[in-house]
């Protein structure tokens, strides 16, 4: 019976209690059970484990295996180095409560949890069931199916679920051991658990999970997918999330992952709404929230007033389709997608702050709201159908010391620009762009305030190439707004030198092996290479690995990305995608240890291909002091091949790569039209500041004579 209840003082007690309860119940723990290599006898029903001042103990690999369906709740497991509960196709659950004590600073250290077998002597073909649930300790290890199993082929499904406070290293929805493979899985994640490495289809290159691999989460976090999902998982992956309990780089970083399908609760079940609520926006017309992801409807059909002329209605806290006053978008930037290329009015009706989407990683300009590509004429005002709801508080924010960039057409009329407490300045940069600044518009009048009108570019950044058009690859620049395509590929690919693992480009790789040998035939040393042409896979691993470390040293996922993006680039968007770069150094330099590539350019190597690069067609493609301007370090380590010609003029010039592209295909050759007609300014200016390009368009700039500016 389930509530038969044995005390038990050790070793000898508790295996004899748990064969005593063949069809389930308790063992209480009242002294310290050493673990070595214990197999609890099967069991039907459920058998529980928990303890009043005892507990279990595992010395080193220690190991338990389950005889049924097990359950810990409210005890206490001391883990040597390592200990292992096996759970033997049966289901093991870790209720509240459950302490676990081992220390996790080495790697490999902790307890694990296996949901099959363990052990290189395992049948060729399982065919159970595996569920592990853990709400409470802290786990080293989760394997869904068998672990350490060579060759092992799984056909049934497991089940895993981490909620509550639980904190797991590793989940592994795969079998482990050499080529082992196993059929689907399925992962349900809660409350505030936390899983350091999602593992899906195993831990080895050669594990395969053949089946589906479906997740849940509402709630907890993961602070990465590996990369082996890429190509371990051969079904379907599906990711249902509640948009509200969902961790911050949850979604995120299962699309990096490529996620088959990423869908929020209420888009896969439908929205379950509450009672009719008093709307912000206007109380004559109720509104209804949906309680699983706070998606909110009006109450009663009402006309839709954006949509039948493109307008759409924007202000902070709105929660609906923007379709009129009193179902307002929630955001500057989603009332700007939500129009998009065909253009519009965007009606504030509220205040409405610019989010930041361009952060300065560097330190030398300020962060930036830039705005997505449109190619129609945008107008932001808050006058609309008589009503003028500037009345009502409705102006557009800035939150702190900002850039807003545009990025099309746009026009201000009738709308007031605030700052928030605290901000000095401001800087608007059309970029090229028509900007119209019409009547009736207000800016902050502040002794310690400035706003500062630009009609061509706020110095040159990455972002600035968005709408760079390409006609010749080898002019192509490779970076966080111009990612190559999804099925990108190159069929000349070849090994930088014979023999040699890293591949690049023929012309690349041409080059390159030229230059090594006219090094060494001067009497220096080759550079040694550490990476060149990289896959998606290979892009991502760097990037989520990163991300992962700096998770694991208390970061939180945004802070974590922006650091690593000084250095990383995302999946696409890296250079080494395009299998023309090199990163190399001097192997010998071993008194900086594991940093030695940061100090390459201390070599005469170095300064060598600096000098003499060009004429193969190399170039130091992250130079010193352009980060702002490549958005990445500076990287002396990394070489890329850009062709004789360009490199001669880009070594000439002292120009990053985005300013040399950018120069020799237009950008800079743009006309601006800048027209003011109301506000105050600090300084309006129709040409490009901060940037030492010389520019060629014609700059047109009018300014009316009610303005304020110096």
């Amino acid at each position: 019976m389930e509530n038969q209840r044995i005390f038990v003082n050790d070793k000898a007690e508790f295996l004899h209690a748990a064969a005593a309860l063949s069809d389930g119940g308790n063992i209480i723990l009242c002294g310290r059970i050493e673990i070595d290599d214990v197999r609890i006898p099967a069991h039907g029903g459920r058998l529980t484990l928990t303890a009043k001042g005892g507990a279990l103990v595992f010395s080193d690999g220690g190991r338990l295996t389950l005889g049924g369906e097990t359950v810990f709740e409210d005890v206490t497991l001391d883990v040597g180095s390592t200990g292992m509960i096996i759970a033997a196709f049966h289901p093991l659950t870790f209720s509240s409560g459950v302490t676990v004590n081992s220390d996790l600073a080495p790697e490999k250290n902790g307890l694990y949890l296996v949901g099959g077998d363990c052990g290189a002597n395992a049948p060729a073909v399982y065919a159970g069931d595996a569920s592990i649930r853990v709400y409470s300790g802290k786990i080293s290890r989760i394997f869904a199916f068998s672990a350490n199993c060579p060759g092992a082929s799984h056909t049934g499904k497991a089940d895993i679920a981490v909620g509550g406070e639980a904190y797991v290293r590793y989940v592994v929805a795969g079998a482990t051991g050499q080529d082992a493979t196993a059929n689907c899985a399925a992962l349900t994640l809660s409350g505030h658990a936390v899983i350091e490495t999602l593992m899906v289809g195993g831990n080895q290159p050669g594990n395969t999970l053949h089946g589906d691999f479906s997740m849940f989460a509402d709630g907890g976090d993961v602070y990465c997918f590996h990369h082996l999902a890429l190509t371990n998982a051969k079904g379907r992956r599906s990711l249902i999330y509640v948009p509200q309990t969902a961790a911050d780089g949850l979604v995120f970083l299962a699309s990096l992952v490529r996620f088959d399908s990423i869908q929020s609760v209420c888009d896969v079940e439908g929205h379950t709404f509450g009672d009719p609520l008093d709307n912000p926006f206007d109380k004559a017309h109720k509104v209804c929230r949906c309680a699983r992801c706070g998606f909110v409807k009006a109450a009663t059909e009402a006309p839709a007033i954006g949509g039948e002329h493109n307008v759409v209605f924007a202000a902070d806290g709105g929660f609906c389709d923007g379709s009129a006053p009193y179902l307002p978008l929630g955001s500057f930037d989603a009332a700007m997608r939500k129009l998009g290329e065909d253009g519009g009015t965007i009606v504030l009706v509220g205040k409405c702050t610019l989010d930041v989407n361009l952060i300065d990683r560097f330190g030398k300009m300020a962060d930036a709201y830039q705005a997505p590509r449109h190619s129609k004429k945008i107008t932001v005002t808050s006058l609309h159908d008589g009503v003028d709801y500037r009345t009502r508080g409705a102006a557009l924010i800035f939150p702190k010391n900002i850039d807003l960039r545009l990025s099309g057409p746009m026009d201000f009329e009738e709308m007031t620009f605030a700052a928030a407490d605290g901000v000095t300045e401001n800087k608007i940069a059309a970029r090229y762009q028509p900007l119209r600044i019409g009547k009736g518009c207000k800016t902050p009048c502040r002794a310690d305030y400035a706003l500062d009108i630009i009609g061509g570019y706020l110095g040159f950044r990455y972002t600035d190439l968005d709408g760079l058009r390409v006609t010749d690859e080898w002019d192509e620049v490779v970076n966080a707004v111009r990612p190559l395509p999804a099925d990108f590929h190159f069929d000349d690919l070849e090994p930088v030198e014979e023999g040699s693992p890293y591949l690049l480009r023929h012309a690349a790789a041409e080059a390159f092996r030229k230059m090594y040998a006219d090094m060494e035939a001067l009497g220096m040393k080759k550079p040694y290479i550490s990476d060149a042409y990289r896959t998606y896979a290979r892009q991502y691993q760097l990037f989520s690995g990163s991300v992962w470390r700096l998770r694991r040293a208390g970061h939180d996922f945004e802070t974590a990305r922006q650091i690593v993006l000084r250095s990383c680039g995302l999946p696409l968007s890296s250079e080494h995608h395009r299998g023309v770069a090199v990163d190399m150094y001097d192997k010998d330099l071993i008194q900086f240890g594991a940093k030695k590539h940061h100090y390459y350019y201390l070599t005469r190597e170095w300064a060598w291909v600096m000098q003499n690069g060009a004429q193969y067609g190399i170039i130091l493609r992250y130079p010193h002091d352009k980060e702002n301007t490549t958005g990445i370090i500076y990287e002396p380590w990394h070489f890329s091949y850009v062709g004789r010609d360009t490199a001669v003029i880009f070594h000439a010039c002292g120009f990053s790569m985005e300013e040399y592209r950018g120069a020799k295909l237009g950008c800079f050759h743009q006309n601006a039209e800048v027209t003011v007609e109301s506000g105050s300014y600090r300084s309006i200016t129709a040409a490009s500041v901060e940037t030492q390009i010389q520019f060629t368009g014609v700059h047109r700039l009018t300014v009316a004579d009610t303005v304020d500016h110096k």
